[in-house]
């Protein structure tokens, strides 16, 4: 079915929009799941501690959000990929499809960095436009026209343009406050069912609540497993939902959709496994698995393609 790139972007920021919502519920649900099960094994006030589970469980997360906001460095991330910084006029058609996309997107110019690998990859970083970073592999400019260059950088200056570094922070902070509380929660249940015994006064009382906190301790680990789980989901989807959302205002940008599909054809026989050029803390990694799950960072290559030729 035929959409022009509007209706796409439309679409998926709404779908952002209800995702991060769900993992704000989930985050709130699994804090007052592990307090409710805390009020029934340690005979406290049941909804009042279930109520104080779900805003901590929101605090951790707006604790991690800050923490993530205000630790990340684009330098250090560039320097982890191995990308150092482009010297000017090093390459000029870069910077000038660079200049020329950031002035369409109304945007500074984010900084630019070369990785000397041989693999076809680019990403951006940065949580605020006016400290972003943009890297490009050799590889990249030596298997693309210009054209097809153009559309792979649109698609890292969208990410910039569209703040995707921080909702991509705000859904690790969700799901990193699901993991700590998960952590707290089953160390807790641990050391109850470890030494609990040694605290009871009877025998009667060792065997009925050694009952309770071996299903304390089961409960604990199946709302961790469930949580961790569900947030894994919700971060992948939200991270292959703003590659959707890349690719769209990438085409907005150039006018040119069929281009960056070619250009995903191009990258996509590229080979990517054990490529050089890590993951770290970065957004728009252009590199997408032919054939993705609900654990991937990117759609398969094929639903990007199909998408960019209905435009």
């Amino acid at each position: 079915m035929k959409s022009n790139w509007f209706e796409q972007q439309r679409s998926n920021k709404h779908r952002t929009i209800v995702l991060l919502v769900l993992f704000l519920i989930l985050v709130t649900a699994v804090g007052a799941a592990f307090g409710y099960a805390f009020s029934v094994i340690s005979n406290a006030g049941g909804q009042n501690t279930t109520l104080y589970g779900g805003l901590i469980g929101l605090v951790i997360s707006g604790f991690y959000a800050l923490i993530m906001y205000n630790g990340l460095s684009m330098q250090s991330v560039m320097s982890a990929n191995g990308a150092r910084p482009l010297e000017p006029n090093e390459i000029p058609v870069l910077e000038h499809i660079v200049t020329e996309l950031c002035l369409a997107a109304r945007i500074p110019e984010p900084a630019l960095y070369i990785v000397e690998v041989d693999e076809c990859n680019a990403f951006a970083t940065g949580i605020k436009p006016e400290k972003a970073g943009l890297a490009v592999t050799v590889g990249l400019l030596n298997a693309l026209n210009r054209e097809q260059l153009a559309t792979v950088i649109g698609h890292e200056v969208a990410h910039i343009k569209n703040g995707d570094m921080k909702v991509t922070t705000l859904a690790s902070a969700f799901g990193g406050a699901i993991n700590f509380m998960g952590g707290i929660a089953t160390n807790l249940a641990d050391y109850a069912l470890i030494f609990g015994n040694s605290r009871d006064s009877n025998d009667d009382d060792r065997d009925s609540n050694a009952g309770m906190r071996f299903i304390f301790w089961i409960l604990m680990y199946v709302i961790s497993a469930i949580g961790n789980l569900l947030a894994s989901i919700l971060t992948f989807a939200i991270s292959r939902n703003r590659e959707y959302l890349a690719d769209a205002s990438s085409a907005e940008l150039t006018k040119d959709p069929v281009a960056l599909a070619e250009a995903l054809s191009i990258i996509s026989g590229n080979p990517i496994d054990g490529r050089k050029v890590k993951k770290t803390a970065s957004i728009g990694d252009i590199v997408a698995p032919k054939h993705a799950g609900i654990f991937d960072t990117h759609p398969s290559i094929s639903d990007r393609i199909e998408r960019l030729n209905a435009m």
